[in-house]
């Protein structure tokens, strides 16, 4: 896909952002990673230890208030645990050519 702008929507830091990380890595795109405040020090501990900090962007704002402004998205992962992920998908503007 030689995604450029992948968005995650997680509860935490899970071994689906280290292959997001990975990903963007291998495609020179970048991942934000949207979490929630109490998770932020340990998720980024998990990426730093990995060696991906350079690919990753991590948000601690309301996803709903962050989505609108990440245009094109080329690929992306919403946790399912999050209540409002119905609404969260009806945000995202998918990169149509990808």
């Amino acid at each position: 896909m030689k995604a450029k702008l992948i968005v995650e929507v997680a509860s935490r830091a899970s071994p689906s952002t280290i292959a997001l990380a990975a990903a963007a890595r291998q495609t020179g795109g970048r991942l934000v990673s949207i979490l929630p405040v109490p998770v932020l020090d340990e998720s980024q501990e998990v990426i730093k230890n990995s060696g991906l900090k350079d690919q990753v962007e991590f948000r601690t704002e309301d996803p709903s208030k962050i989505l609108p402004y990440c245009e094109n998205i080329d690929f992306s992962l919403v946790d399912c645990k999050d209540e409002n992920y119905a609404r969260l998908f009806n945000l995202l503007d998918v990169n149509p050519t990808r």
